[in-house]
């Protein structure tokens, strides 16, 4: 029985690490990041002038509306759940524009956008996510944000790097998370 313990726990720790390096390999690069970009320039402008004109609305995408998540067919906001009409009512976010920021973000290969001074940004600038891996609070993100004034990489207090940037155009910059 000792035996059969043993090699349950080691497959299990096998099945572990191929799933982490599977991950780790299919983090999207920089280049094909430009490359979607350049391919996709005008929906990433639209997105990014959608979420600056919102005047209510910072964060939108596929399991999320400003403070709302999806959850098994169900969009929760603290412990109360609703129907997608009852949140896009709650949200003040017309149905048409929820489904053109949906169209968006599909033709970009991303799942969400946030601006309006939200998770740290300026009221200027707009993340469009594309890319996340990783479990609760360690992982990585690749997102591509417009932002006025060139951000700066961030350390954490060890001086480990955490956000990184590199610039596709003026305005324009991939932003590397690492935790």
């Amino acid at each position: 029985m000792l035996y059969f313990g043993v090699s349950l726990i080691l497959f299990g720790s096998l099945g572990l690490l191929l799933y982490l390096v599977e991950q780790h390999l299919n983090v999207i690069s920089d280049s094909r990041m430009k490359a979607l970009f350049s391919e996709r320039r005008s929906e990433f402008m639209a997105l990014r002038d959608m979420m600056l004109s919102e005047t209510n609305i910072f964060s939108v995408g596929d399991d999320n509306v400003n403070h709302f998540y999806l959850h098994h067919g169900m969009w929760q906001h603290d412990s109360d759940f609703c129907t997608e009409e009852q949140m896009l009512k709650t949200t003040g976010l017309s149905p048409e524009r929820y489904r053109t920021y949906l169209e968006l973000l599909s033709s970009v290969g991303a799942y969400r956008v946030v601006g309006k001074g939200i998770w740290g940004r300026s009221e200027e600038q707009v993340a469009i996510h594309i890319y996340r891996e990783g479990l609760g609070v360690s992982g990585q993100t690749k997102n591509i944000i417009f932002s006025p004034i060139p951000p700066h990489n961030r350390y954490d207090m060890n001086g480990r790097l955490r956000v990184s940037y590199s610039k596709i155009e003026d305005g324009w910059f991939i932003e590397h998370t690492m935790d």
